[in-house]
């Protein structure tokens, strides 16, 4: 029999571009390569980001890699 397996829960973090240092895209690709970040959708017209974490997976380290590329400090409950 067939069964799917229950979609992953993700944590969404919405970023204000304004306090980005780095060109979206670059920012975007240092995100991704973090242990536990899932998808990053820009929307340059709004100036906002969309970060999806998995909460599960991310170390601490990754975490406060985070927070630096966020520019603000993240926690996860």
């Amino acid at each position: 029999s067939w069964f799917l397996d229950s979609p992953r829960y993700l944590s969404t973090l919405t970023v204000e571009l304004a306090d980005i240092q780095t060109h979206p895209n670059v920012w975007s690709q240092q995100l991704l390569e973090l242990q536990g970040v899932e998808e990053v959708v820009i929307l340059k017209n709004q100036g906002i980001a969309y970060v999806k974490i998995d909460t599960k997976t991310i170390t601490d380290d990754e975490r406060q890699k985070l927070s630096s590329l966020l520019n603000q400090p993240v926690a996860f409950s």
